[in-house]
């Protein structure tokens, strides 16, 4: 007996449990049965798992994605912008084509009050109603 009041277990207990288990399952009527419900349960588990794992990166890229299109579209309209001529703040400059579901604007806003020689450009793309990505430079008159 332990000092804890219960008696140990001898090793080999547990290889006969398991041992009587498999006879049990072997031997009785819808063993089989059981085992591939256990089975068809753990696959399905398995399964499950995987898919939400896929639908995650699936996700993960499409966001990535819309991110790369947003930044090349700003780099795009930034060029675009900087072949203009100077417009004095506060303004707006003609934007870029960009693919069908996103959209830019492009705003000269005052960086320093009444200097109109220095424009702060704020460049913001947006897919849908959700912005995803807001690019600021300044820009002198030459």
């Amino acid at each position: 007996m332990t000092p804890w009041g219960y008696e140990s277990i001898p090793r080999c207990g547990c290889r006969r449990l398991v041992a009587r288990a498999g006879a049990f399952l072997a031997g009785c009527r819808g063993g089989l049965m059981l085992e591939t419900v256990i089975a068809v349960a753990v696959l399905g588990l398995v399964g499950t798992a995987v898919l939400a794992g896929l639908s995650t990166t699936q996700s993960s890229g499409a966001k990535t994605e819309g991110q790369s299109v947003a930044e090349n579209i700003a780099r795009n309209q930034m060029e675009h912008i900087f072949a203009l001529p100077f417009q004095d703040p506060p303004s707006t400059y003609s934007v870029v084509a960009t693919p069908a579901g996103y959209g830019v604007t492009a705003q000269a806003l005052q960086y320093v009050p009444g200097d109109v020689n220095i424009e702060k450009l704020v460049v913001t793309v947006t897919r849908g109603a959700q912005e995803l990505l807001v690019l600021e430079t300044l820009r002198t008159r030459e």
